[in-house]
Order: structure tokens, then C-alpha cells, then sequence
């Protein structure tokens, strides 16, 4: 025995730990039972626990009770947080003489649960002194262990590591804390000198430790980095890949000064801070931003919330304002300013729209909706590509308080009808014709079938030029030619302005006169448009409707994966409010920006894109496919400020092989927003190893349900390699463990705490609100359950999102989410993509984990995994993961499911694994290709329950 130390258990008793020679230790544990009326102490000895290390005579030191860093820093402690003394709170450091040190759970009988992790240190000679004290001043302990050349390492439970060089040889040491001026206790470290001296070391300034990369010590040495670049091997960076610079962020410190002066307060430019107040004070947070944001209104409020009302009550946002969302949008810029810009898969050509000339466009849409019926509350469907008419038919559409729903063309038919035959719109805006991948597409059976569909309800069918345009510009216009873009793909760009623009759509308007006899109650969209011309260009004679704060204003659809869409009501004011917040204050988006988002008119981003016209910003819209050769081309031309798109799209860049930042300049090129599904810790490395360097990677994240995020980016906080930079303002982030309890630095239930203002104002067709209830609060009752798995880090504030808690994987009551297995093997060169999923015994009673995996080289349409893969995937997920988390099953496949909006389908392929028919596990509408999912159904050896 080298070492002796106690350790709390839950019974209010505790352990006697004794180290024993290779990492082992053996426990006495102090019990107190109730016999017969009276209390009896007993003894419990545990048999010395050896584990797995290489040395088993090295000696062992043991420190007990070490807080374990499940709880945030002090600032944000909440009241149902557990104490920093809490027994199932801490944990055990072990410590051997050769390096190895463990941090372990002594009361778990499984190995693999009781190491938590195992590092080695590089030193010489043998380590000895292992210490527990609080030097970072937090809530997690730090341990401290010393070298006989005096050399002293202090790590945490997140095996960030400090190392100080005493520079004398040592023979004894210890840290804690001593009071080496009267009345003030501070940690210290303590060293017994081979020359018989005792040296304390205090005042000790340490704020954080730092997180070792090898990588990074690599990439520093550039002879080795580049032999290793000559193997084909790429290093990833360092844990912190952008700073602020003093030009970012400039809006989100505008508004935290403008708070400050109100109020009498200083956040000191922490975000973290203020963060904290727009939670405490989240009437007042979301008041003063109304107000600083310039909303426009025709009655102001004296409210934004009653922060005593329950949040499943739906509380009402802003009761007393009356405002309207097109009319923000369409006030953001000038006249002049460029609002819109639209290009389409090959064409050379960009449509450029002036908010002056889209504000025109949009009361001549309003009068003529107006002119046929069309008021307050009914609905509008638009089934359309990402182009200007849709922008313009969306914004119309809520000029004067009508519902608008859309689905993109390349949804099925079946999807469509599903969606819309539940919002039984009144008028269809539809286009005819579409591309993709260099194809066209006929879409008028398609209109013809969802018209049928959808009778009687529906009376006017509006036929909307798209391709037809471009068609046009292309063979029958001549135009000015601009300078060729850096790519030999494309040879000349071809800008529309407003006035040819609209000459071009009055020409191609002519050919959709075709399709009127074939496609019931149709017109054209010049037929259309011509009802509501009441003069010479008056466009005083209607103004916007001013609504409610809450009076609904578009149907969401969930993406339907596994069963029917949920059909989600969200109010003008909660969208406008929330995206200006992100836009403003997250995205540091400014005045004459340009915002390109890859997305279809079917997802949240493309409201979330639109909106940005409300700050004086550029919406660029892209129609096609979004791995086009000329893609960069184009985001360099026009350049772009802002680019989003899904980690899906970042990944496959990355897999081709793509590096843009070596093929176009991208100078005006300030941030990368992704969402859709995690962004993987290597997509991080993709960006700014093969984009560029200088920006800031917003992996973003919250959902159709609030057609907004509820974490994302900041401009004046670091990015951290793998993590979402901070949870967003006025929105109560936290997450829980499975008895409802908040904690930190594990995964858990992301819930939402308190109410936001894009909260849905209903689901259509719930009048008992049924439906709602049961889709965010039956978990945890008064708070919002959002279905994501997530981790608070406490060191860095930031966090990660692990994938859909529906979709946890669970074995053995081990829970996980499939992002930490995709993470990490689809950083392997052999493998292209994967899919893991969970499946169910026969009984329910526990679940095994099944990877399925697809070889990045696929020769001959071979797709069996041989088993040197096999073996590395396991024994990659057994040392960088756990052992927990080793799948029960590996296969490999020759595709991967997706969604139509890049998700990948975990809960599908379950379904079919768990044997329920193809028709009950998915929809296909919703899937990018249901012929991969069919390929799951055909795998006999795992269809069903397993024993």
C-alpha cells in the first residue's frame, strides 16, 4: 500500500481506499443498516480490483473524492443543480509510478464503467504524489502529480493537462491548500527537496488548463507535417480554430452596451453573462431588442411576455403589438439596394431584384390574391423551386394576413398531397418545369394530380414561370457579359436587372399558355398578376395588414421520416423577431451582405434566408444541384458574405477532395453556417484547412419546431473544434439527465426551460391541443423537450449535439448518441459513410447497437468488409470511445439513407430491422432516394427482434 484515501458514497457513508501495485486498490466500505429498530455499522472488504495496465508491480497512489465536473461554472449554477459535494458527483484518481493514470467509478462492478479513462504521460523517472485541489477556482477538482526532476502535472476529468517545471529534484510532494497569508486559504503546491529543503508554491494563477494535441506539436515541426501529407495523412488543428477579430460581432456589442446603459449593468463583454441575464430578464431581454432592433409596428408593446404563465399554456408573445412581417422584410434596404439575387444549375445568368422593384412585385401579388378572395387566415400553397416568384408569392401572401404553406417539385407526389391536402389551401402557385443534375423536369402531371388532390377547397391555380425564364434569358436575349469567373466552367456571367428581368418573365409567361387547357382552374402568372394593376404604379391604394404579434403566418411540415408530417403554425412576429435576433446579433450579418444558403422552400432555412432582407441584406438564391462544378464560381463572383448549407454537403466536399480556397479567392467570403445534422470535428478541419482560415463556422441547430435555433454561433466568442459555440440568446438552454435533473459535461435531453417567441402558435387540425402537448412536454411536463441529445461543456461553454434522443442508442442502459460513432469512424480513410442504429430484443428489455458501414472503395460493386476493417473500427471505438460502445454487429452496405434535406435515416431503418412492414417504418417522400432504405429490408440475417 503506497496510498490510503476515503470516498463518499450515496448512503451518506464512505469507502477507505487502499492502492494496491499496478493500478489496483482495495475497499473497505463503512455501512450503517437498520436491525431490529437499531442501526448497526458493518464492514464490507472488497478484494483488491487489478486493472488492464502493462506494469502490475508498479506502485499506485489513490486519491478519493475528487469532484468530477458534471456541474457549470459558478455563473451558471441553477437552483436544481446538484452540490459540488454531491457523493455521485465524484470520482477516484489513480496513479501509477510509470505514467499511467486512471480516473475511475470505484462502486461499479463492470471494468469498463469503472475506468473512465486512462491517459499515459511522457516523463522521467517515476511519478508519485498524487493530489486532488481546486485550481481553476470551478466546480471540477483538478489532480495534481509530480516527477523526481520536480516536474508537476495538474489535469482534469476532460484530460486537459498543465505541466510545470519545478526545476529540482523532488522526494516527497502534495498539493493543497494552505494559508500562506493570515486569513486566506489558496491552493499550493508543496515540495519536499533531495536537498532537505520544503519549498510551497502559491499564489498559483490558473484559469484553465489546455488540451494536448499532438497534431498541433506536428504540425509545428513542418518536416514532419509534410512527410506526413506525403502519405496521404492530414493533420487535424488544433482544439481552437478562430478568434474574434476586433471588426466582429460589432451589432451583438452594440445591443449588450445599449442593455448595459438602460439598465445600469456591465456584462464586460462577456457573452456568457449576458446570456445569463436574457434568461433571467427574458421579458425585458426580448422588450429592449424589439426596440433596439427597430421593428416596425403600428402599435407598440408594453410587453414581450408573462414570465409567471406555464410554458405548455403556450403564453402569448407581445399581446399588445400589431405589426407584419412582409413589411419589415420589404423596409430592410433602399430602393435601390440589391435584395435579391437568383441563379440556377447551368445557367450563366444571375436575376438581380432591387428592394424597390420586389417591393412592387409583392403589392401587385397582394392586390391580385386580394382581387380574387384571398383574406386573413386562409391558405396559400407554393409549390416551387428556390426562386424570386417564390420570395415574392411567400411575402404577398403575408402582406395581407393569409396562411402560406410550400413544398418543393422534387418531393413525390404522394408527399405533396399529404402535405397540403391537411392545410386545404385555396390558391396553388406552381411552376412547370425544373433541373437537376443537367436533367429537366416536367412537372405539370405532378400539379395536375395534387390539383385533383386537392378539390374542391382549391379554386385558382396560378402556373409560375421558372425554367422557362432562364430558357429565355439563355437563347433569345442578348445581354451584357461581365468578367469570367475564376473557372473554366464557367465562361461569362450575365447579370438581369430589374427591367429585363421583367421583360424576360412577360416572354416566358407566353409559354405556359400551353398547359391551360390540360391544368384545371389555371392561369399564368402575368394573367394573374394583371388583376391587381389598379393605376399607374400606385402602391399606396393597399398597404400591409397589421396583425397580431401571434397571428399565424406559415404551416411548417416535420419531415415525415416515420409517419405523417406534424403540421406546425408559426406567427409573423415569432418568426421576424427570432430570425432578426440570430441574424443581427449570432450571425453578424450587416447592411449589404450577401446570405447564399443551399436549401429547398420544403425547410425552415429558407424562411430563415429570407428574413435577412429585414436587415439590408442580400438573399442569393440557388436552384440545382448543390455539388455543381460552377457553385464556387459563382459564391466567389457575386461575392458572397455568408454561405449555409447542411454538414452533409461539408462532408462530401471534403470526401471529393475539393479545396476551393486554392481555386478561388473568396475575399468577401466572413462565415460558413451549417446545420441540418452535427458537423462532424473533421468538417471543421475540411473548412478551415481547404475554405479558408479566417472565418467563422457557425454550426447552428434548433428546427422547423421553432423555425429558428436555440444554439448556434457568436461573433465574439472562440470556435472550438467539434462544438457549437454557445447556447442563444433568450433561449433557456439546458441539458437533462433522464430523472429531469440539469447537469453538465454529459449527454443528455436538450430542453428548453422557458418560452421563446417563434414557440408554434399551434399544430393545424389540434384544436384540444393534443398533438402539441404531446410532441414537446409529455417528457418532463412544463418544459420543452426538442428531442436532440446534447453536452454542456463546462470548460469551454460551448457544446455538442450527439443526434435525436429519439434515436439514442441505449445498450446495456448505456446511452450514446450515433454522432459519437460517426465522428469518429468516418474520420478513417477506408470508410466513406455509416449508419447506426439500435434494435430491440424480443422482449424490450435491453437493445444492441448495429454499424453499418460504406467502404470508401467499393471495387466491382464488392461491398464485404474484410476483417482488418472490422477490427479497426472496433478497436478504434474501443480506445478513442469505450468499450461500452462497441456495436454488436458491423456491416458494411453500399449506400447510406438520407432525407431530402441531408438527415440521415436512423429511425426508418430501425423500424424495418425491428420487422415492421416498409409501408409503416418510413414515408418515401421524405427520403433524398427510398430504394437505399429498400436495401435495409433485404438484410434477412437482422430482420427481427433479437433473443
Amino acid at each position: 500500500v503506497n496510498s490510503i484515501s476515503t470516498h463518499p458514497t450515496p448512503d451518506s457513508g464512505s469507502l477507505l481506499l487502499a492502492s494496491q501495485p499496478g493500478g489496483g486498490f482495495a475497499i473497505l466500505h463503512r455501512k450503517f443498516e437498520k436491525y431490529q429498530d437499531n442501526i448497526v455499522p458493518t464492514l464490507v472488504y472488497y478484494p483488491p480490483r487489478i486493472t488492464n495496465t502493462r506494469n502490475l508491480d508498479a506502485r499506485t497512489w489513490i486519491v478519493g473524492n475528487v469532484r468530477g465536473g458534471v456541474l457549470p461554472p459558478e455563473d451558471h449554477v441553477t437552483a436544481q443543480s446538484k452540490s459540488p459535494d454531491d457523493a455521485t458527483n465524484s470520482i477516484v484518481g489513480v496513479c501509477m509510478a510509470d505514467g499511467t493514470v486512471l480516473l475511475m467509478n470505484p462502486a461499479s462492478e463492470d471494468e469498463a464503467e469503472r475506468v473512465l479513462w486512462c491517459i499515459q504521460l511522457h516523463f522521467r523517472g517515476e511519478l508519485f504524489g498524487l493530489s486532488k485541489v481546486n485550481l481553476t477556482r470551478g466546480h471540477t477538482d483538478e489532480l495534481c502529480v509530480c516527477a523526481w526532476d520536480g516536474t508537476t502535472y495538474v489535469f482534469n476529468h476532460r484530460k486537459q493537462i498543465l505541466r510545470f517545471p519545478m526545476g529540482q529534484s523532488c522526494q516527497a510532494f502534495l498539493a493543497g491548500w494552505y494559508a500562506v497569508e493570515p486569513g486566506r486559504n489558496e491552493p499550493v503546491f508543496v515540495y519536499a527537496t533531495c536537498e532537505h529543503s520544503l519549498l510551497i508554491y502559491h499564489n498559483l494563477n490558473v484559469d484553465h488548463l489546455v488540451e494536448p494535441c499532438l497534431s498541433h506539436e506536428l504540425s509545428n515541426d513542418t518536416s514532419i507535417a509534410s512527410s506526413l501529407r506525403a502519405l496521404h495523412i492530414d493533420l487535424p488543428m488544433s482544439t481552437t480554430l478562430w478568434t474574434p477579430s476586433s471588426n466582429s460581432g460589432i451589432s451583438m456589442l452594440e445591443f449588450m452596451h445599449f442593455v448595459e446603459q438602460k439598465h445600469n449593468l456591465n456584462f464586460g463583454g462577456d457573452y456568457h453573462k449576458f446570456y445569463t441575464w436574457s434568461i433571467e430578464q427574458l421579458n425585458q431581454f426580448w422588450l429592449d431588442f424589439f426596440f433596439h432592433a427597430f421593428v416596425r409596428h403600428s402599435v407598440p408593446p408594453t410587453r414581450a411576455i408573462d414570465t409567471t404563465a406555464k410554458m405548455s399554456s403556450i403564453p402569448k408573445w407581445f399581446p399588445d403589438c400589431r405589426l407584419n412581417y412582409a413589411e419589415n422584410i420589404l423596409s430592410g434596404g433602399k430602393p435601390s439596394d440589391i435584395a435579391l439575387l437568383a441563379f440556377c444549375e447551368g445557367r450563366d445568368h444571375v436575376i438581380k431584384l432591387t428592394f424597390g422593384e420586389l417591393q412592387r412585385q409583392v403589392i401587385l401579388c397582394a392586390r391580385s390574391l386580394q382581387h380574387i378572395g384571398v383574406k386573413p387566415g386562409d391558405r396559400v400553397a407554393g409549390l416551387f423551386p428556390n426562386c424570386v416568384e417564390a420570395v415574392i408569392c411567400y411575402l404577398a401572401t403575408s402582406y395581407i394576413g393569409a396562411i402560406w404553406s410550400s413544398a418543393p417539385p422534387d418531393f413525390g407526389v404522394k408527399g405533396i398531397v399529404q402535405r397540403f391536402s391537411m392545410v386545404q389551401p385555396t390558391v396553388l402557385f406552381a411552376v412547370t418545369r425544373t433541373v437537376y443534375r443537367g436533367k429537366t423536369f416536367d412537372q405539370t402531371p405532378k400539379v395536375i394530380e395534387l390539383i385533383h388532390a386537392l378539390e374542391p377547397q382549391l379554386k385558382h391555380v396560378i402556373l409560375v414561370p421558372f425554367l422557362e425564364l432562364f430558357d429565355i434569358i439563355t437563347n433569345d436575349v442578348n445581354v451584357d457579359k461581365y468578367p469570367a469567373c475564376p473557372d473554366a466552367a464557367v465562361s461569362s456571367i450575365h447579370l438581369i436587372s430589374d427591367e429585363c428581368f421583367l421583360r424576360m418573365r412577360t416572354d416566358a409567361d407566353v409559354r405556359l399558355c400551353e398547359y391551360l387547357t390540360s391544368i384545371p382552374h389555371s392561369c399564368t402568372l402575368q394573367q394573374f398578376l394583371k388583376l391587381g394593376q389598379v393605376g399607374d404604379s400606385d402602391d399606396s391604394e393597399i398597404g400591409p395588414i397589421q396583425l397580431p404579434f401571434s397571428h399565424p403566418m406559415v404551416i411548417m411540415f416535420s419531415s415525415g421520416t416515420t409517419g405523417p408530417p406534424k403540421c406546425i403554425v408559426h406567427s409573423g412576429g415569432g418568426t421576424l423577431i427570432k430570425h432578426m435576433c440570430e441574424h443581427k446579433l449570432h450571425s453578424d450579418i450587416r447592411p449589404g451582405d450577401r446570405l447564399l444558403y443551399l436549401t429547398n422552400v420544403g425547410w425552415m432555412m429558407w424562411n430563415w434566408l429570407v428574413s435577412v432582407l429585414a436587415l439590408g441584406c442580400s438573399a442569393v438564391l440557388y436552384e440545382g444541384c448543390p455539388f455543381d462544378s460552377r457553385l464556387w464560381a459563382m459564391i466567389d463572383y457575386l461575392g458572397v458574405t455568408a454561405l449555409g448549407t447542411s454538414a452533409k454537403w461539408l462532408a462530401v466536399l471534403e470526401d471529393r477532395g475539393l479545396k476551393p480556397g486554392q481555386t478561388y479567392a473568396l475575399k468577401q467570403l466572413r462565415t460558413i453556417f451549417s446545420t441540418g445534422s452535427p458537423l462532424a470535428p473533421r468538417s471543421f478541419d475540411f473548412v478551415y484547412r481547404d475554405v479558408k482560415s479566417d472565418l467563422m463556422l457557425g454550426s447552428i441547430s434548433g428546427g422547423t419546431d421553432m423555425i429558428g435555433c436555440c444554439v448556434g454561433c457568436c461573433p465574439i466568442l472562440p470556435i472550438h473544434r467539434g462544438q457549437i459555440q454557445c447556447r442563444c440568446l433568450g433561449m433557456a438552454v439546458e441539458s437533462w439527465d433522464e430523472d429531469g435533473q440539469p447537469h453538465w459535461d454529459q449527454n443528455g435531453e436538450l430542453i428548453i426551460a422557458k418560452p421563446f417567441p417563434s414557440m408554434p402558435v399551434g399544430f393545424w387540425h389540434d384544436d384540444s391541443g393534443s398533438k402539441y402537448q404531446a410532441a414537446y412536454f409529455a417528457r418532463f411536463g412544463d418544459v420543452w423537450a426538442h428531442g436532440d441529445f446534447i453536452e454542456l461543456h463546462s470548460d469551454t461553454l460551448g457544446l455538442t449535439i450527439s443526434g435525436r434522443s429519439d434515436a439514442t442508442l441505449n445498450p446495456s442502459g448505456i446511452r450514446f448518441g450515433s454522432a459519437e460513432i460517426y465522428n469518429l469512424i468516418e474520420s478513417l480513410p477506408a470508410i466513406s459513410d455509416s449508419l447506426c442504429v439500435a434494435q430491440s430484443n424480443r422482449s424490450r428489455t435491453d437493445e444492441r447497437v448495429l454499424l453499418f458501414v460504406k467502404p470508401a472503395d467499393i471495387a466491382g460493386g464488392d461491398t464485404a468488409l474484410s476483417k482488418e476493417l472490422e477490427y479497426q473500427i472496433r478497436n478504434v471505438i474501443r480506445s478513442q470511445l469505450s468499450p461500452r460502445f462497441l456495436p454488436a454487429i458491423i456491416q458494411s452496405v453500399p449506400e447510406i439513407p438520407y432525407t431530402v434535406n441531408g438527415k440521415k435515416v436512423e429511425l426508418a431503418v430501425r423500424r424495418l430491422l425491428e420487422g415492421q412492414p416498409a409501408h409503416k417504418a418510413f414515408a418515401k417522400e421524405s427520403l433524398a432516394d427510398p430504394t437505399v432504405v429498400d436495401l435495409y429490408a433485404h438484410i434477412a440475417e437482422l430482420i427481427g427482434q433479437f433473443d
